[in-house]
């Protein structure tokens, strides 16, 4: 269990928010041009890339249990 929040510390991130809500909205550098979200990160093509460790994990904890269980 986390030990006791500081005030000091609540105090702090109070003010840090507060700046950051008071930004303004991003903008392109290109003036005339927003900034332009794109495709959300998991239709990317390279976030594909992250499913060949989660598959080659999976394929071998399928192996251990395999040999364990035989």
């Amino acid at each position: 269990m986390p030990g006791p929040v500081h005030p000091g510390t609540l105090i702090a991130n109070r003010v840090a928010l507060g700046r950051v809500n008071k930004l303004s909205d991003p903008t392109g550098r290109i003036p005339g041009y927003g900034a332009r979200p794109g495709k959300e990160v998991l239709r990317r093509a390279s976030s594909l890339v992250a499913l060949v460790p989660l598959a080659w994990a999976t394929w071998v904890l399928a192996n251990i249990i395999n040999e364990v269980s035989s």
